[in-house]
């Protein structure tokens, strides 16, 4: 199933099963980029697809998830992953994923690991198994009715 409006950046991925798995996908690169210029708006995410906004809302829904728990799966993926393999400074980190403030970042990365960032970059440095249970972590609180928006 192919979905219109998909990017060459994305089309070179293996195709996604659902909506939700291509916007997953779509966010993850967005929050992947040097540049950190992120697209974390629904509207900014709908014009990528070529779609509407409403009509991405609807495709999300159908997949039984929501933009917010899709944006905020993204979030936890990428800072985990930012956080173990980069040096990069938690107000950047903040800012590729769209949080306002450094702040808000680390108040939501405490929520879905119980540590703070910091803790967890050098948890996941010294051990790296503690990172992997730090991960499953959030996996398993980002199942339905566990995935806040951050």
């Amino acid at each position: 199933m192919g979905y219109p409006g998909l990017t060459e950046e994305f089309a070179a991925s293996a195709q996604p099963a659902s909506f939700a798995s291509a916007l997953r996908l779509a966010l993850r690169s967005t929050f992947g980029r040097a540049d950190l210029d992120a697209d974390c708006h629904a509207l900014q995410l709908a014009t990528r697809f070529g779609i509407h906004e409403r009509t991405l809302y609807r495709r999300l829904r159908a997949d039984g998830t929501t933009f917010g728990q899709e944006l905020a799966h993204a979030r936890r993926e990428i800072a985990a992953r930012l956080l173990r393999e980069t040096d990069r400074p938690l107000e950047e980190i903040a800012l590729a994923l769209c949080y306002a403030e450094s702040t808000s970042f680390v108040r939501a990365f405490k929520r879905w690991t119980g540590v703070t960032p910091a803790r967890y970059r050098a948890s996941a440095r010294k051990r790296p198994d503690l990172a992997d249970r730090l991960d499953f972590r959030m996996t398993k609180k980002a199942s339905p009715g566990g995935a806040g928006t951050g």
